[in-house]
């Protein structure tokens, strides 16, 4: 019987690359979740849509514990 071919343990700096792709792509993330807060603030008196989305959010979760708590 032939052995399997032994596989090579990671070094250093492969972890430390793949760290640093991780704390890039949450770098761009993070940019992004900023920018679409910025751009979605108030124009002209109208609510941004991020809290249009907090209000129906809180208006769903209420709703939801009310029917909960009916018997």
């Amino acid at each position: 019987m032939t052995k399997p071919p032994m596989k090579r343990a990671r070094t250093g700096t492969r972890l430390r690359h793949d760290g640093q792709g991780m704390v890039e792509y949450l770098v761009v993330v993070m940019f992004a979740v900023i920018a679409i807060i910025a751009l979605s603030a108030p124009l002209g008196g109208n609510p941004s849509a991020v809290s249009q989305l907090a209000t129906s959010i809180k208006s769903f979760w209420s709703n939801y514990s009310y029917i909960l708590s009916l018997p």
